[in-house]
């Protein structure tokens, strides 16, 4: 008797809710982080906004370029993109208690937002390829969160 594979739909729709959830999580703390530095006032504010956006616009620009490029996307094997992947997950999350001290400078902004570009870049760039960078961060996140809890945003 042979076993049932999994269904391509089942397998797409799982994809979909980690990749959402994955960019959903991030999402919601730098949100977090933009919202509070306007609270602290507007010149604050709009420094943590644009530490959203530059890696963003940087991720958004190397999506476009890579259009036109001819080849296929070769880069490391699964196993070294996921740990790379959950230390940059465990880092957005460290990055908030660890930059907020340096209020100025919007470092847990940049370190979010570079997160959310490469998930995004590299799910434009091959979406079977990318789900060990989502499965990375979110792990690297849910690590944090485990060992030393949900870092507190304090505004």
């Amino acid at each position: 008797m042979t076993e049932a594979k999994p269904s391509s739909s089942l397998l797409g729709a799982a994809r979909v809710a980690i990749a959402l959830g994955t960019i959903g999580a991030l999402a919601y703390f730098a949100f977090d982080l933009v919202s509070i530095a306007f609270r602290l006032g507007t010149r604050t504010g709009v420094r943590s906004a644009v530490g959203v956006a530059l890696p963003l616009l940087a991720g958004s620009y190397a999506i476009v370029s890579r259009r036109g490029a001819p080849g296929a996307m070769g880069g490391p094997p699964a196993a070294v993109r996921f740990a790379a992947s959950l230390a940059g997950g465990a880092l957005a999350m460290a990055s908030i208690r660890l930059f907020l001290r340096l209020l100025p400078i919007p470092g847990a902004e940049l370190v979010i937002a570079s997160c959310i570009a490469v998930l995004t870049a590299g799910f434009a760039s091959d979406a079977r390829r990318s789900m060990a960078l989502f499965l990375g961060v979110a792990a690297g996140m849910l690590l944090y969160i485990a060992v030393l809890g949900v870092p507190r945003v304090v505004g």
